[in-house]
């Protein structure tokens, strides 16, 4: 499964989750465009649910970080998230 990195594993994943009609608007108001905006909304909640489904199944290694939220909030938990990783 893990071929390209010779079976390693990353020791912490942070997934920035946000619903899909939020990220797309809020991708909407910027002006590069790429393929990925060429796909259906079912398409991103498709991806979206598997990445949920990729942290259920390794929770001691995936951090769920909602980034709906005000930037400063999430800074502020992604900086929590990586510290309690760390033991600073």
């Amino acid at each position: 499964m893990y071929y390209a990195t010779g079976g390693l594993v990353p020791d912490l994943t942070i997934l920035l989750d946000l619903d899909v009609e939020t990220g797309l608007q809020r991708k909407s108001k910027q002006e590069e465009w790429n393929r990925m905006d060429a796909y259906t909304v079912d398409f991103h909640r498709r991806v979206r649910a598997g990445y949920l489904e990729m942290a259920a199944a390794e929770p001691s290694r995936w951090r769920l970080v909602d980034s709906g939220q005000k930037w400063d909030v999430v800074q502020e938990a992604l900086r929590n998230v990586i510290l309690e990783k760390i033991k600073i």
